[in-house]
């Protein structure tokens, strides 16, 4: 039986006070926003998202932070006539290139609003 082990500490620990504060000034953060945040002040960060996750719902509940939740409002717009309307939509994927590397690519689609009827 084990007897008195040694407790480990985080990965996250010395983000612990920036993160609590975040988490207190902006109830509704995402941990993606955290990431962006704490990759945007501090350059030796290097932990993976889902850690990341793990911690911050780990610090919600140890200092009971619970995230809001929002109901989105929204309403339908009327038809627009041909040629007004464009739904647009941005992503971005990292591929293996043919020297061994990587290539971010970056993609746009888009679709007219008409185009979508049969």
């Amino acid at each position: 039986m084990r007897q008195g082990g040694k407790k480990r500490s985080k990965k996250l620990a010395h983000y612990r006070d920036v993160i609590l504060k975040w988490l207190r000034e902006h109830p509704d953060i995402t941990c993606s926003q955290i990431l962006d945040w704490i990759k945007e002040h501090y350059n030796d960060y290097s932990v993976r998202e889902r850690t990341l996750r793990r911690y911050v719902n780990h610090l919600r509940q140890k200092y009971d932070l619970p995230k809001p939740v929002l109901s989105r409002q929204y309403q339908a717009v009327a038809d627009q006539p041909p040629g007004r309307q464009l739904q647009v939509d941005f992503s971005q994927k990292r591929v293996h290139n043919s020297s061994g590397g990587y290539t971010m690519l970056y993609v746009m689609g888009t679709v007219l609003a008409h185009s979508r009827y049969k």
